[in-house]
C-alpha cells in the first residue's frame, strides 16, 4: 500500500482573470493564526492576510479590489472554519 500526495489546488475567477492558489500548509495556516492574533488595528489584520493570500498564488493588488463577501467565501473555502 502506498499513499502519494500533491498540494491542492483552487481554481478561482475573480472579474473575469483566472487564478490557482494553493492551498495553505499546516504550517502557513499556523502562521497566519499566529500573526492575526499578534496585531491590533484591523488595517493591520487586513494587510496579514493580503500576505498571506499572495502567497498563495492571489496577487495583493486584486485582493485589495475584490469585495468583502466574494474574499470570505475564498478564505472559508481554502480554509473551512470549524463551526458547522
Amino acid at each position: 500500500m502506498s499513499l502519494e500526495f500533491n498540494r491542492s489546488k483552487l481554481k478561482l475567477k475573480v472579474y473575469g482573470e483566472e487564478y490557482e492558489l494553493l492551498f495553505p500548509t499546516v504550517k502557513q495556516s499556523q502562521d497566519f493564526a499566529k500573526e492575526v492574533k499578534e496585531v491590533e488595528g484591523d488595517d493591520d489584520k487586513s494587510s496579514k492576510m493580503f500576505d498571506f493570500l499572495e502567497k498563495l498564488g492571489l496577487p495583493k493588488n486584486v485582493t485589495e479590489e475584490m469585495e468583502v463577501q466574494h474574499l470570505e467565501m475564498v478564505l472559508e473555502k481554502l480554509m473551512p472554519s470549524k463551526k458547522k
